[in-house]
């Protein structure tokens, strides 16, 4: 088959090339909806495909956006790549995912790839570490674009798209303080590198506590990803011997199967136990020999689940508007969340 050229499909459309390049690679131009449909309908009757590394050239441009996050097996992140992935392909752009693992160095690497020019700008969810502040001023010294999502590097001035981290914390320990419990226990994952999320989270719990004349009282656990044979010799501030909190804030919901099964290994009535936390869950297969448990939650989790399409769409609305030389506002912008109540 020969290939059709843009020109071929403008003469037939009876427009400019330009306005059909503009057309096909997705770019914001005003253009009647006739025309756009007309030139589409000629381009998809003859299999026309843009050539995205030529317009790159062109334009200097790779039409690919990075997305550095922690992890992407599932939950929060999982998610929240599917839509920005989604959305990249509405807007024209292919979008290249960095697992960093929670390793800075990863991260570090992942960072520095801006000098290859394999994409036009990074959204990321970076760990909050004080070594990665110079990059970060590299970057926009050179005028990279990058937003931050879902958390961000404190003194690094850019724009962050995310939830209000501190005021869910607030309001899910406020609702626990309203059910009559004062006894209320936070739980992390306390291996797990430090970011501005769980920081967050952790201030909005203890403002809320001491503001009610209550003890904040943190606990955590070490995980690696072992099996939970050993894990009760790394369990810190959890009452143990036949006392239990009143109710528990998890920090993350991606950790609410493994938290349950503490709860029944230490003996604790998970029924009598209030819990709340942030972002949807998945129970492993081998939960479903543990029914006893799950028959437990029954009106006693308070859950937030975070907009990850809304997220995603915002963030990569403003990191296009960067690449194409708008101004970064630095602002932090906040999603709302749904809440729920199992």
């Amino acid at each position: 088959m020969v290939r059709i050229q843009l020109k071929q499909i403008a003469q037939e459309a009876q427009v400019s090339t330009t306005l059909v390049s503009q057309v096909l690679n997705k770019r914001d131009v005003r253009v009647a909806a006739e025309t756009k449909e007309r030139i589409l309908r000629i381009a998809e009757r003859y299999h026309y495909l843009p050539n995205r590394l030529a317009a790159g050239l062109k334009l200097k441009r790779t039409n690919t956006i990075a997305v550095l996050v922690p992890f992407t097996s599932a939950g929060f992140f999982s998610e929240l790549i599917y839509h920005i992935e989604a959305y990249a392909m509405e807007r024209g752009f292919n979008s290249l995912v960095i697992n960093t693992f929670g390793e800075r160095d990863k991260e570090t690497k992942g960072l520095q790839l801006y000098k290859s020019q394999l994409a036009d700008g990074f959204l990321v969810a970076p760990q909050n570490a004080q070594q990665h502040q110079p990059l970060f001023d590299q970057l926009q010294a050179d005028q990279f674009p990058f937003v931050f999502v879902d958390r961000f590097v404190d003194n690094v001035s850019a724009t962050t798209v995310s939830s209000d981290h501190f005021s869910v914390a607030c309001d899910l320990t406020q609702q626990l303080i309203n059910k009559g419990h004062q006894n209320i226990l936070f739980v992390r994952r306390l291996n797990e590198p430090e970011n501005s999320t769980i920081r967050s989270r952790m201030d909005g719990y203890k403002k809320t506590m001491e503001s009610c004349g209550l003890a904040a009282k943190f606990g955590g656990f070490i995980f690696d990803g072992d099996t939970l044979s050993n894990l009760n010799e790394r369990l810190f501030g959890f009452p143990r011997n036949g006392a239990q909190p009143d109710a528990i804030f998890l920090a993350s919901g991606f950790y609410m199967p493994l938290l349950l099964r503490l709860c029944s290994q230490l003996s604790y009535s998970i029924e009598n136990i209030d819990f709340a936390t942030v972002d949807w869950f998945m129970f492993p297969a081998d939960f479903l020999k543990e029914r006893d448990i799950l028959g437990r939650i029954d009106g006693n989790l308070h859950l937030v689940v975070q907009n990850t399409a809304r997220i995603a769409k915002q963030a990569m609305d403003i990191l296009i508007d960067l690449i194409d030389g708008k101004e970064d506002s630095k602002e932090q912008k906040h999603i709302p969340v749904a809440w729920s109540q199992l």
